[in-house]
């Protein structure tokens, strides 16, 4: 689990937004997500969400690398929930 510190969309991709996520590392990751469409910035800020962290690194190209996924569950209002719960950061998914 991660707290969703900043939330900024990626310019000239409609759907995607950078998150920076206390996994509890020490060091925030940046996280690639492609929510957008789903969500605004400030939505997310603050959260806890469901991370998917042992993952390869994912170049976007133009310096924007994603270290991790977040993970969403598909249905509801949304295209896309994020998962959330209210737990400390790096907390182990299970």
């Amino acid at each position: 689990m991660g707290k969703v510190l900043s939330v900024e969309k990626v310019p000239k991709k409609d759907k995607l937004l950078k998150l920076t996520i206390d996994l509890g590392e020490g060091t925030p990751r940046t996280i690639v997500s492609g929510v957008a469409k789903s969500y605004a910035p400030e939505e997310l800020v603050g959260k806890n969400v469901a991370v998917v962290a042992n993952l390869p690194p994912r170049d976007f190209g133009k310096g924007l690398v994603s270290h991790g996924m977040v993970l969403y569950a598909e249905g509801g209002e949304r295209e896309h929930t994020a998962v959330v719960a209210d737990v400390k950061p790096g907390s182990k998914v299970k």
